[in-house]
């Protein structure tokens, strides 16, 4: 009789047992949360004297994620800076600084991305490659794989939220600032490149930078990630000031 059959499943046993440890390892090195987060830029604000205390504060989201609350956010961001003995105000025109977000990205990322590579695009630069943004179907399908040679499912999730904000401060003197954008139609078949420029004066100060966090844990869901992350971001822009 030929051993060919059981040399087949012999290997394939020895691979799911390989598979099934190598997943058990991650995840029990993963089974605390992890959390990291980084900005791109530095920003140095002039300290005011208490009763210039005053923000206006705007964030929005283009990352068409269902369970991000935007309102839980700047509610625990308020709350943090009226520790602070900050004073919040609708009205952007009294206010000595204005902070304005916009969430670009908050899901499921590759394991490899770090809050580090996520800010290396800077304020209004590309996201990460699609390798690092990518949904981890694939890795999720082979850990089902396995998991289910074990009776389990045991994933390592790992999370990002990204943000691009800009924070203004208002100044004595003036500022100039030159606005240039470019637009192109037509593609590769040619067409009309237009470029608009700007300039105008204002007595705001603005500072650009990307900040990103990200969360990992064993079988951590989204909403789960969503609530860590925006208290962590939260807690960051609250530190600027």
């Amino acid at each position: 009789m030929s051993q060919k059959p059981y040399l087949y499943f012999f290997f394939t046993l020895i691979f799911f047992i390989s598979g099934c440890t190598k997943t058990t390892t991650k995840a029990i090195d993963s089974r605390n949360l992890s959390t990291n987060i980084k900005m791109s830029d530095t920003i140095f604000l002039e300290p005011v004297s208490p009763n210039q205390q005053i923000i206006w504060l705007r964030i929005r989201s283009s990352a068409g994620q269902d369970e991000l609350k935007i309102s839980s956010i700047i509610e625990d961001l308020n709350n943090r800076l009226k520790n602070k003995n900050y004073i919040l105000t609708n009205n952007p025109k009294k206010a000595q600084f204005r902070l304005d977000a916009n969430i670009l990205y908050m899901d499921l990322v590759s394991e490899s991305l770090t809050a580090d590579g996520a800010v290396i695009g800077g304020f209004g630069g590309a996201l990460s490659s699609n390798e690092d943004l990518k949904s981890t179907a694939t890795a999720g399908a082979v850990g089902a794989a396995v998991g289910a040679a074990v009776g389990t499912l045991i994933r390592v999730n790992n999370y990002a939220l990204i943000i691009d904000l800009q924070v203004s401060e208002r100044i004595s003197g003036s500022v100039k600032t030159r606005i240039t954008a470019k637009s192109a139609s037509g593609g590769e078949t040619g067409g009309l490149d237009k470029v608009q420029q700007i300039d105008k004066n204002d007595n705001f100060l603005h500072h650009r930078a990307r900040l990103a966090a990200t969360a990992t844990q064993t079988n951590l869901e989204l909403t789960e990630a969503v609530d860590v992350l925006s208290k962590k971001v939260s807690s960051a822009l609250s530190g600027l000031f």
